[in-house]
Parts: structure tokens; C-alpha cells; sequence
């Protein structure tokens, strides 16, 4: 009988034991499954966000790239422009140069600014010296689009006309000088050849008369001639 007790006890308690040991074992397993799930949950979080932040690098990447190709392009822009300003005031420069040398080209050494410097009486006139010596430092100016002459060849009656047309006569000193019955000797005209200029508006009306001897441009004006410096 005790025998039996005894049996039954040992049988009892290797049953709780062993309970005890599946209890600890399944507790172990859950704690070994927990532990495996949340390390799995970490790196599937860790992953995701390599994913995320692979991708916003992809996206600044691409970003960036967009943002150079549209500077690089801007550029590209910009520079076209600058050449294209650099071609138009290059070519500018060139058709003004062009006109100027048209300009020069039309334009007569007797053209510019004059200024009455000195005077030569010759033959008879119609001045005393007085009248003359009124002419004295005026300045007049000879150019394709305006010529300034002396109304009733007085000093005081200079006048502007448009549009004037110079009419040159080219011929020798002693032709020149014997149409006005002048001897040289009174004139002193340089060269052995001087240019006649006669300035008339267009209904072909003579308002002055220059001559140009080789250095020298004058106004002729009834027995006397008014010599002129260049001023421009």
C-alpha cells in the first residue's frame, strides 16, 4: 500500500515536472518567436526605409540633374544671346563705319567749318575796308545738306540754304584770273590750277563763289577775297 502511494506521488510529480518543462518550453518558443518576428519587423523597417531614402536620393538626383540640364541650357541661352548682341553692334560698327566712308567719300574738300581769317582786296569792289573787315571771324559752314552765304553779300545778312548744289568749275590760275581781269601778282592764288565752286539753290539761283587753290579755300565776293581756316 505504501508502495503504491508512493508511486502515485512520484508518478504526480514527474507529471508536474514535466508540465512545468512544456510550459517553460512553449514560453521559451513564444519568447524565440517574438524576438525572430521583431527582428524580422526591424529589418523589413530598416529595408523600407534604404528603400525611401534610395529613392529620395533618386528623386534629388534627378532633381539636380533637371536643375543643371535647365542652368546649362539657360547658359547656353544667355551666351547666344551675348553673341547675338555681339554680332548686331560688331555689324553696327561696320555699317556705321560703311556710312561714314560714304560720307567722307561725298564730301568735297572745301566741305566743313570755315572761319573768315583774312582778306585780299583785288580789283574794283564795292567794299571799303570797314565792310570787309565786318567779315572778319565769322564763320560759315559748307556741307551737303546746309551752305551759308551772305544775303546782298553783306556781313550781317548771313542766310542758310538747303539742300544746296556745288557746281566745280576746275581750271588754271591765269583762266580764273583772267575772267575776273586780276593779275596774280594782287591774289597770290598757290598752284598753277584752282577749283571754281559755285553754290546755287535748286532753281540754279549763284548764292557764293569759293575757289580752292592747292592749300587754301576763299570766298570771292566782288574785288575782294575773303581767305578761310578750317575749323572742322
Amino acid at each position: 500500500m505504501k508502495k503504491q502511494l508512493i508511486l502515485i506521488l512520484c508518478l504526480s510529480f514527474m507529471l508536474v515536472f514535466v508540465g512545468c518543462s512544456k510550459d517553460n518550453s512553449n514560453k521559451n518558443g513564444i519568447k524565440t518567436n517574438k524576438e525572430k518576428n521583431n527582428v524580422t519587423e526591424s529589418k523589413k523597417i530598416k529595408e523600407n526605409n534604404k528603400e525611401k531614402n534610395s529613392l529620395n536620393n533618386k528623386q534629388k538626383d534627378s532633381k539636380n540633374t533637371i536643375e543643371a540640364s535647365d542652368n546649362k541650357e539657360n547658359e547656353e541661352q544667355k551666351k547666344d544671346s551675348n553673341d547675338e548682341k555681339i554680332d548686331n553692334t560688331n555689324s553696327n560698327e561696320v555699317t556705321s563705319h560703311e556710312n561714314n566712308d560714304i560720307k567722307k567719300e561725298n564730301e568735297k574738300n572745301y566741305m566743313g567749318k570755315w572761319q573768315i581769317d583774312k582778306y585780299i582786296f583785288a580789283g574794283i569792289g564795292i567794299y571799303s575796308e570797314d565792310d570787309v573787315k565786318a567779315f572778319i571771324g565769322k564763320t560759315v559752314e559748307f556741307t551737303n545738306e546746309n551752305a551759308n552765304y551772305f544775303q546782298e553779300k553783306r556781313a550781317n545778312e548771313m542766310k542758310v540754304l538747303k539742300n544746296p548744289i556745288y557746281k566745280e568749275n576746275q581750271m588754271s590760275v591765269e583762266e580764273y584770273l583772267n575772267g575776273y581781269k586780276l593779275s596774280n601778282d594782287v591774289v597770290g592764288l598757290n598752284g598753277n590750277t584752282v577749283n571754281q565752286i559755285q553754290i546755287t539753290d535748286e532753281n540754279g539761283n549763284s548764292v557764293l563763289s569759293l575757289v580752292k587753290d592747292d592749300n587754301r579755300l576763299f570766298i570771292h565776293l566782288p574785288g575782294v577775297f575773303l581767305e578761310l581756316k578750317k575749323v572742322i
